[in-house]
This record gives C-alpha cells, structure tokens and sequence, in this order.
C-alpha cells in the first residue's frame, strides 16, 4: 500500500464518507476507507490510483482534487528559469477566442519557444504507421493516454505486448524539440489531464517535460487578469494531429493514409474503457481477429473535456466547432502536401513520409513494463466466513447489491473484506448496521468502531399540487430522461422529477412516487444511499438516524419566483435561523440548511416557516 492522499488525486476535508467514489473506480484498491475523528474517509492510495478522474466526476461533495505544476511553473518563471511551452492541440478548442492571449501573457513572462503538440502528433502517427507496417504489428493498442498505459502495466499486464512502442504526441513533441531542434529550455505542458504528470515522470521521459500545468489551475490562476492586450501563436505548422484529442480522432489520421479498410478501433470513457481492456486480453488470448489497431482513451469526450479541463465546458458544444474547423482547414502551404484530401492515399503516405524522412525511428520509440498490482481473489472458505459473519447466509441476501459499501455487490465487498489487510472498514454495510460490522469484526480480529446508522430524506416538497408544471413530456419514463430536457417538466429546475429512478434503485422497498413526488418510508429505509446516487438532480441526503427534521427543498431561486412556481419551496425569509437557539440552522443560496450535529428536533423552525417546507418526523 502506498502513502495516502500524497499523490496527484487526494481527497479533502469536504469528503463524507459517501463511498460513491469507491462505486466508480475501475481500480478498487485505489480508495482507502479510514477513520478521521470518528468520520467515515475514504482516502486515494497515490500507488495504485491511475489518475482517470472517475471518482471526481461523481462527487457532489467536491472532495476529490488533483496535483499539478501550474503554481511551480510561474515561480520559476519569475526566477527567470528559461521554459518553452507544448500546447496541447485541446488548448485552442477549449478556449478559442482567449488562445493567443494567454500563449501573449506567458510570452510577456519569460517563456520563450511555443510549440502545439499537433505538430507532436503528426510525428506520433508517423511512428505508428511505419512501426506497425515494418513490424507487422496488428491489433496494438494505442498510448497517448497515460491512465490507459498505467492501468495496462498494472492491471493487465498481459496486454503490456500490445502497447504500441511509439511515443505519445507530447512526447514526441518534446523530442523533437530537443533533440532536432536543439532548444535546452525547460518545456511545459499546458495539459488537459492530471495523469500526464505521471508520464512525464516514467524514467525513459523525465529529461524531456518539467511542468504539467493544467488548463483548469492555469485559468484559476489567470482569473482577474487583463489579457486583453496580449497575443501569440504556436511556431510550427502542423496537419490533422489537431483532431487527436476528440474521440476518434486517431482513426481519422490513419483513415486518412491508409483509407477506411483499415479497421481502428474506437473506445473510450472510463465506464467503459477498462471492462473493455479486460475483454480485449481474453481476445487476444483466444487468437480472436484483431483490429488494425485500437484507439483507447481514457474520457468520454477524448482530451477535449480531459479530467483537468474547467467543468462547466463539458456542455460546451464551441468546442466541437472549433475541432471541426481545425479538421476542415487547407493543410500545408505547400500543393503537394500530406494533407491534401484530393491526393490518393498512397500519395498522401509517400508526402508524408518525405515530410519526416529526416527523422529517425528510434528517437521516437519507447517501452513498457508490467508491473502486475492486482489483488489476489480471496479463497471460498474466507469469503463464506465473512458472508456468515455479516449473516448473510441466503443467495438473495449475498446479492442485495445496494451499494452502499461502494462495491459493485455484496461479494465484492465481501472479497476485499477477507483479504484482511486494513484497507477496507468493517462497517460499510449500513443496511447490516452493527451486527454485521460486529461479526466482520469478531472474525478479522479487529476492534469494532461503531457503525453510524444514517436515513434518507429527501429535499423537495413540490408534488403534482404545489408546483408549476410548463411542459408535457413524453420521452422515456425514467428521471435521467427527463431530466435531459430543459432539466424536466416542472418551472422548478431543482425539484423531483417524479419519475421513480430512486424507488428503481431502492432494493428495500423504501421508497415510492406519490402524486409525483418520492417519499422515503423511513421505517424501510437502511441508509444504503442507493436513492442518492441515482438521482439527477441529487435531492436526497443522508442524515443521521436520530435526525428528526429536515429542510424539503433544493431551489436556490430568489423567494419572489420561487413563490410563483411552487408553493412548497423555501422562499429564504430566514425565519428558521433567526428562531432556532442551538444555531443548527443557517440560510444561504435562498435556502435553508439544518446542521443535524446541531439540531434538538424541537421543532421552533417547523412553527415559524410560512410556506411549512420544513418537516418533523
């Protein structure tokens, strides 16, 4: 086990134990429940984490950061270090219209060279053609993803023959830069992923980059700042390595040289990309028909919205036009030129080797270890042990599978639990409660740390009664559906969508839709957290057991207009907070919170509120 919470993606004080994180992660031992002053934790082991962001694209909490460069790279820009840039070709997508005046505004600090990785991209299709061709190489796996190679190495070592032994366009980017064109600068990366840090780090490259600094730390960091009188642009002229951050974007560069009979192979996103890695070893192990070569990235949207862009660009479709207009502009000044689309396949090949023929091969050439970290599946005889120490003892009851724990089902849960190395807390069965964490106890030998039994409520009030509906929807009968369309049918942005996801989800009958709004049958109600993780527009929180009173709304609407869509929705007069003696209620955003550490259950705050959206048990 490796330090926690000292590599590139750590957790912070804001996390609450909610195990989501734990629900996504392709690699299972990354995360580490502990203890924190009594609080459930779970804490990123930086050994066995691949940096795929999985886990921060699921917490609401925004407990889940990253590493990088960026705060490192100004400093010694100011110490007057000499540093040329590599601009990833997702930069100029992600940020069209301000690309020059930023590349202007380090200019204007000291850095010297610039350079677009799509130049480095060409070099690294380059590579791939001709590599694969003399070799014969068929069915490899590209690699300018690092999370993919790292879980390769790690997870499925036997794929590690199928790397394809040629640089990443950063990488390659960076060669050239040194060895062909004999700049000594440090070189930066302005990066949309956290995991190319670790690339840099592999030993073959740590010579080459010096910072990765990321696009979503570099905007923090130039937020407040007058770029308005700033402009440069990247040195040298490149063909369609600009489309490699979009999915697919590989593919089109070898369709473009070799025509469509070859077949690329297209995967990406994590909830998809590493089952598929799996399935792809079983294949190759088979002697199945291989693809030309397989095209693998790490997120769903390719570089473009990599797990170290802003956020709020993962809607943003200007960035699919500025790829198109990247992929639709005249290539090379030159009439005869790789890029032209009017040439024959073959001739753009030939153009194209002609254009690096002064390049060696091996400069750009790499390698690969497996570096095999997955666990050993523990015996039957354990795992009945432990089965039987949470009373589990029927089928149905080893497949309730709410979640809850974090794993995939009850047996994964069970399975880490046997190998009896500390990594997991006994007490993340909540539907179990202390009986099942006081049996995995006895049975590990461990001491028993109590379990805190948690309820679901949910924070919306607004039924088919109080709200305003402005929409007739006839789509898919499912809340993540409906949500898809201008964020549901009612005026309130915030509410139920009444559609039942939650009640789908619920393995314990707790939960039903009722004149268009779910309500939790507290009785039935294990804390499982199963609702929350389901809901769209995440209205379900889990309080302590003994929490009696609740808020039911989410809106953060101003009282005036929340008073005209919804009659059951927290106008924010601040009534609560000022009546509550204990503190326990605060109003910010429009809407009241209730501190259940706080809170006595007297209930002044459900007497005073006006449009009655506070609830007592």
């Amino acid at each position: 086990m490796g330090q926690l919470n000292e590599g590139l993606v750590y957790t912070d004080e804001k996390c609450t134990g909610c195990n989501r994180c734990i629900s996504v992660c392709p690699v299972l031992q990354a995360n580490r429940a502990v203890t924190e002053n009594g609080e459930n934790k779970v804490l990123v082991d930086g050994d066995a984490c691949i940096h795929c962001g999985a886990c921060m694209d699921v917490c609401h909490h925004q407990a889940r950061r990253y590493r990088d460069d960026t705060g490192r790279f100004f400093e010694d820009l100011k110490r007057g270090e000499k540093i040329s840039l590599l601009v990833a070709p997702a930069f100029i997508a992600n940020y069209p219209d301000k690309y020059g005046q930023i590349l202007g505004y380090l200019k204007s600090l000291g850095v010297n060279h610039i350079i677009s990785v799509s130049f480095g991209a060409d070099i690294t299709t380059w590579g791939y053609l001709n590599y694969i061709t003399r070799n014969d190489f068929r069915g490899g796996i590209s690699q300018p993803c690092p999370a993919i190679v790292d879980y390769i190495e790690r997870y499925v070592p036997e794929l590690v023959p199928k790397l394809v032994p040629v640089h990443s366009p950063l990488m390659c980017g960076a060669i050239y830069i040194k060895k062909y064109m004999g700049i000594s600068d440090k070189l930066a990366f302005i990066s949309p992923c956290i995991a190319k840090k670790s690339e840099m780090e592999r030993p073959q490259n740590q010579n080459y980059v010096s910072h990765n600094v990321t696009f979503g730390h570099l905007m923090e960091r130039l937020n407040g700042i007058n770029l308005s009188g700033y402009n440069a642009t990247d040195e040298i002229e490149y063909g369609l390595g600009s489309l490699y951050p979009q999915p697919g974007g590989l593919k089109e560069n070898v369709e473009h040289f070799l025509g469509r009979d070859v077949m690329v192979r297209q995967i990406e996103g994590e909830n998809h990309a590493y089952e598929y890695l799996e399935a792809y070893a079983q294949r190759v192990g088979n002697r199945r028909p291989l693809p030309f070569m397989v095209d693998a990235l790490n997120c769903g949207g390719g570089c473009i919205y990599g797990t170290a862009t802003e956020p709020g660009n993962a809607c943003n479709d200007d960035i699919l036009f500025e790829i198109h207009k990247q992929r639709t502009a005249p290539r090379g000044k030159k009439k005869k030129n790789p890029w032209d689309r009017e040439a024959a396949h073959d001739v753009r090949l030939k153009r194209f080797n002609e254009q690096f023929k002064d390049l060696k091969l091996e400069d750009f050439l790499c390698t690969y270890t497996a570096k095999d970290a997955r666990p050993a599946r523990a015996d039957s005889k354990k795992l009945e042990e432990v089965f039987r120490s949470m009373e589990k003892i029927t089928e149905k009851e080893r497949n309730i599978n709410c979640g809850a724990c974090g794993y995939a089902g009850c047996d994964g849960y069970a399975d880490a639990l046997s190998k009896r190395d500390g990594a997991v807390k006994p007490n993340l069965c909540t539907p179990g409660g202390e009986t099942a964490a006081k049996g995995v106890c006895e049975v590990l030998g461990i001491p028993f740390e109590g379990v805190k039994a948690v309820k679901s409520v949910i924070r919306c009030s607004g039924d088919f009664d109080t709200s305003v509906y402005v929409m007739d929807y006839e789509g898919p009968k499912t809340c993540r559906a409906c949500n898809a369309f201008y964020q549901g049918r009612r005026s309130c942005s915030y509410g139920c969508l009444g559609y039942g996801d939650c009640a789908e989800a619920c393995k314990f009958g707790a939960l039903t839709i009722q004149n268009g709004l779910a309500i939790v049958n507290r009785e039935l109600c294990t804390g499982c957290g199963a609702c929350a993780k389901v809901c769209p527009n995440h209205l379900f929180e889990m309080v302590p057991d003994t929490s009696t009173v609740w808020v039911g709304c989410s809106s953060h609407d101003k009282g005036a207009f929340t008073r005209k869509i919804c009659t059951a929705g927290c106008i924010g007069c601040m009534k609560c907070q000022k009546t509550c003696e204990y503190g326990a209620i605060t109003v910010t955003g429009n809407l009241a919170h209730i501190d259940p550490e706080k809170c006595t259950g007297c209930g002044a705050c459900v007497e005073v509120c006006p449009v009655h959206v506070i609830h007592k048990v």
